[in-house]
C-alpha cells in the first residue's frame, strides 16, 4: 500500500537505480507516492526497479544513462521533464569503486574514471537539475550518496576515498550556491551496506589482504566498533534519504550525514 502523505505528486530522479542502494531509494520514495525517473547504464536492471515499483501501484520511468557523459545527463533531464513536467528531488547515487591498490600502482585512466563518475557527474547532474528546478521555481531537494571511507579511509583506497571526500565538499559548497533558490543539498555517508558493490569489495579485500569485508565486519562487531551489530541494508539509506527530501528536513542543508551503524561517530 502506498503512503501518499509525503511525496504525492513529487518527481524524483535517482541515478544508479538498477541495483543496491539506488534501487532501495527509488522503491522507498515510490512507496510514499513519488514518481521516479530511474537512471542506470544497464537498462534491464533499471527496468526491473520500475517493474517492482509498478507492482505496488507506483509510477516511474526507466532511463538508460551513463552519468559520466554530459549528453546522457542532458537526456535524463530532458526525458524527465517531458514525462513529468518538473523535478522536485535529485538523488545522486551512481558511483564506482574500482579495484583500488597502492598509490604508486594507480593508473591515470583509473583515477580519471573514479573522479568522472563520483565527482564530475554529480557536478553536471546537480547543475542541470538545479537549473530545471529554478526555472520552475521549485524548492528542490538534492541528496548525494557518499561513503564512510571519505572520513575514515582504509589503505589502498586513495582514488575512491578522496573522490568521496571531494563529493562531501561539493555538497557543502553547492548548498551555499543553491540556498538562495530554496534548494537543499545534503549528503549521506553509508557504511557497510549489503549490495553488489559490497560483494565486490568483499572479494577484493579477501584477495588483496586475506581478510574479507564480512570478516572485518564480524571483528568490528565483536570488538564493539559496530554498535548496531549488523551489515546495513539499502532500506537503511533509503529511510534517511526520504527524511532529507521531506518537508521535515527543510532547515537541513550542507550536511554530510553518517549512516553506518556507528562505525564512524562525531
Amino acid at each position: 500500500m502506498i503512503n501518499l502523505k509525503r511525496f504525492e505528486g513529487k518527481i524524483a530522479i535517482v541515478t544508479g537505480a538498477g541495483t543496491g542502494i539506488g534501487r532501495g531509494i527509488a522503491i522507498g520514495l515510490a512507496r510514499e507516492g513519488a514518481y521516479i525517473a530511474a537512471v542506470g547504464r544497464r537498462i534491464e536492471k533499471v527496468e526491473e526497479t520500475i517493474n517492482e515499483i509498478k507492482s505496488f501501484g507506483g509510477r516511474g520511468i526507466a532511463i538508460k544513462g551513463d552519468v559520466s557523459k554530459k549528453s546522457d545527463i542532458e537526456n535524463v533531464v530532458k526525458k524527465t521533464l517531458e514525462k513529468f513536467g518538473k523535478i522536485d528531488m535529485l538523488i545522486n547515487n551512481a558511483g564506482t569503486e574500482g579495484a583500488g591498490g597502492p598509490l604508486l600502482d594507480i593508473k591515470e585512466e583509473y583515477w580519471d574514471e573514479i573522479y568522472n563518475v563520483n565527482v564530475r557527474s554529480v557536478f553536471l547532474m546537480t547543475k542541470a537539475v538545479a537549473k530545471a528546478m529554478i526555472e520552475k521555481t521549485i524548492k528542490g531537494k538534492i541528496v548525494n550518496i557518499s561513503s564512510i571511507v571519505s572520513k575514515t579511509p582504509p589503505i589502498r583506497c586513495s582514488a575512491y576515498a578522496s573522490s568521496k571526500a571531494a563529493l562531501n565538499t561539493f555538497t557543502i559548497c553547492s548548498s551555499y550556491d543553491l540556498g538562495e533558490y530554496g534548494i537543499n543539498v545534503n549528503a549521506i555517508c553509508p557504511g557497510f551496506i549489503e549490495t553488489p558493490m559490497f560483494e565486490r569489495l568483499d572479494k577484493h579485500m579477501e584477495t588483496s589482504s586475506g581478510m574479507s569485508a564480512r570478516n572485518l565486519t564480524e571483528i568490528m562487531i565483536m570488538s564493539g566498533r559496530l554498535p548496531k551489530r549488523r551489515i546495513g541494508q539499502p532500506e537503511d539509506i533509503a529511510n534517511v534519504v526520504a527524511f532529507l527530501v521531506s518537508d521535515d528536513a527543510d532547515y537541513m542543508t550542507g550536511q554530510v550525514i553518517n549512516v553506518c551503524g556507528g562505525i564512524e561517530t562525531h
